[in-house]
């Protein structure tokens, strides 16, 4: 298994505000920015359940990480607590992450390398624009002939 799932203690550096993710999605490792609200989250968490080592998250079988079905069940049970319309599933906070990052201003390259992709079209599909946020963006044709559309020369 190669996902949070398997996330060990040891993997998350505290000091730099980075979780190491050590053969993930494609079998690469990269580094992901934790933040500080997941971080005082995480260590919450620590305090109070004292997961078994080795994994952040362990299963019900000892020395074993939690199972992609339990998480499934959780993020379904969440789903239906916040009472949302669509069905909630893991890769949807991938897909979530992405357009979240793409909003902030995070440029696709960043996000390629944040999601582990080889390969650029990759990522592009997992880029999904808010219908808010395009709604605000000006067409250059609007802006051409004003003090806005000077950068476009």
């Amino acid at each position: 298994m190669s996902n949070v799932t398997c996330v060990r203690g040891a993997l998350i550096d505290s000091t730099r505000g980075i979780l190491h993710i050590r053969k993930g999605k494609g079998g690469r490792d990269r580094d992901l920015p934790l933040g500080e609200k997941l971080l005082l989250v995480l260590r919450e968490y620590w305090r109070l359940l004292r997961p078994e080592p080795p994994y952040l998250f362990p299963g019900e079988v000892p020395g074993q990480p939690i199972t992609r079905t339990a998480i499934c069940l959780a993020l379904r049970r969440a789903g239906r607590a916040a009472r949302l319309k669509k069905r909630v599933f893991p890769h949807m906070l991938r897909h979530s992450y992405a357009t979240h990052l793409l909003e902030m201003g995070i440029d696709v390259r960043t996000i390629q390398v944040l999601l582990g992709h080889s390969n650029i079209n990759s990522t592009l599909r997992y880029l999904h624009v808010a219908r808010e946020r395009l709604a605000t963006i000006k067409s250059p044709f609007d802006v051409l002939g004003t003090p806005d559309g000077d950068v476009l020369r």
